[in-house]
């Protein structure tokens, strides 16, 4: 069954935003062309969507080109962020190129490479193979395998949640930042810089107090 409160979240926090969206329900599509067919839209219209599977029904969310939509603070929201889990019976597969266009599409090029290494991007993207969670773990695709992801998921956001609001924004802002980092002193630069400034905030010392104190911190609020 899907998980109606994740859906119901986004459908609020969407209409919250006065962002225009409709959702649409449709068999899976290879390519950027034949998804903005099944939207019903050229595909130079343009626009955002916002892909969820909740059970075994994935639910497209598909927003207005007309207006602006964040799709960073959208994920932000509801912590679509870079940590990924899979289900046991889960499948994945670069198949652009099987459908007779390229595999290097909505930024798999650039992404893939730097999951799992140039050499096995290649071999993914020029075969379009499709293969399962066990090898998806293994070359580093999905964290792990579990059968309630959402439930995992949801454990693992708290355990990020339980940090300083800061700590946690400046981590993921630099690691991703220093992935394309050109060279090593560049990234230690950026992190030197990031703790100077976390620092600056107190939260250090508030850690140390609470841990003298057998007490949770209590981080300030961005």
């Amino acid at each position: 069954m899907p998980d109606h409160s994740i859906l119901d979240l986004i459908r609020h926090h969407l209409r919250d935003l006065s962002i225009d969206f409709r959702e649409v329900h449709h068999a899976p599509t290879f390519t950027s062309e034949e998804s903005a067919k099944a939207r019903g839209e050229d595909l130079r219209i343009g626009g955002k969507a916002l892909l969820m599977k909740t059970g075994d029904i994935f639910r497209l969310f598909v927003l207005s080109a007309s207006l602006k939509a964040d799709s960073a603070a959208i994920r932000e929201k509801f912590g679509v962020k870079k940590i990924r889990f899979a289900t046991p019976d889960a499948q994945f597969g670069a198949v652009f190129i099987t459908r007779g266009v390229s595999s290097c599409d909505m930024g798999t090029s650039y992404l893939l490479p730097r999951l799992v290494g140039a050499s096995r991007a290649a071999e993914l993207m020029l075969t379009g193979r499709v293969f399962g969670a066990d090898e998806a773990r293994a070359m580093g695709l999905v964290l792990d395998i579990v059968p309630d992801v959402v439930g995992r998921a949801v454990e693992t956001a708290r355990l990020i949640a339980a940090n300083g609001p800061l700590a946690v924004w400046m981590t993921k802002e630099t690691m991703w930042q220093t992935i394309d980092a050109p060279s090593f002193r560049h990234a230690l630069d950026m992190e030197n810089r990031t703790q100077v400034m976390c620092t600056a905030t107190g939260e250090l010392t508030e850690a140390f107090a609470a841990f003298r104190e057998g007490r949770p911190a209590r981080w300030q609020s961005l």
